[in-house]
């Protein structure tokens, strides 16, 4: 008994798809079903067009650079950002019998070489039994001497009295100057007690953080006046 004949039993060239492809206008043949083709090895399977999309290697080499690179600006001025803190501390009494002018010499000294190696600059005054100072530098670097100063035994009750960033330095002459209030020519130390309270002749070291930068940037000038005399 002969099998049922399937339509796609017809040879390739008697399929009347075949056929009615041939006599058509276009010269373009039919493409083959999936049936067809299965059936058929011989009939040739047209493939679908593939677009080729080509990545951008060289964008992405650009990118991988060019974010790191506009980071750079933000992460120096993070590590340069620049501060100035006011301090004032009272000197211990132990410590107050040794202060003499050979030890703020050599304290003066011994500060130098530490901190011009961390870019800090400043002023150090001393008046009767108290120490107003500046620092100036990157943060990190002046809060860490700073919390160095609190447990420096030749302070005691120190005492923040402002902390703020700043664009430029205003004391950036010297890495330290001590300055003793004392020394000064007699004319400059009436100048500052007319300008500051006073108790027994020595200046009152001020609490307010305009007045403390005030008499900080008076001492400084004394202290350019003097060098440039000399």
């Amino acid at each position: 008994m002969n099998s049922p004949r399937l339509e796609s039993d017809t040879p390739p060239g008697n399929h009347p798809e075949f056929e009615r492809s041939r006599k058509s206008s276009t010269t373009y043949p039919v493409r083959p079903t999936a049936l067809q083709s299965t059936f058929h090895p011989q009939m040739v399977n047209y493939p679908e067009p593939v677009v080729m999309v080509r990545p951008l290697p060289a964008l992405g080499r650009i990118t991988d650079f060019l974010v790191p690179a506009l980071l750079i600006p933000y992460i120096l001025e993070q590590m340069t950002k620049l501060c100035r803190l006011i301090y004032r501390s009272k000197t211990s009494w132990d410590s107050l019998t040794f202060l003499t002018n050979s030890l703020l010499r050599k304290l003066a000294v011994d500060s130098t070489s530490r901190n011009k190696e961390k870019d800090i600059t400043g002023i150090l005054l001393l008046s009767d039994e108290s120490f107003l100072q500046v620092l100036e530098g990157p943060e990190d670097a002046v809060n860490a001497l700073y919390c160095k100063i609190i447990q420096d035994k030749l302070h005691s009750d120190v005492t923040l009295i402002s902390y703020e960033q700043i664009a430029n330095k205003s004391f950036d002459e010297w890495s330290m100057r001590v300055l003793d209030l004392n020394d000064l020519p007699k004319p400059a130390r009436e100048v500052l007690l007319l300008k500051y309270k006073g108790t027994e002749g020595y200046v009152d070291i001020p609490n307010d953080a305009p007045i403390a930068m005030a008499l900080l940037l008076d001492a400084r000038a004394f202290c350019l006046s003097e060098a440039e005399s000399e």
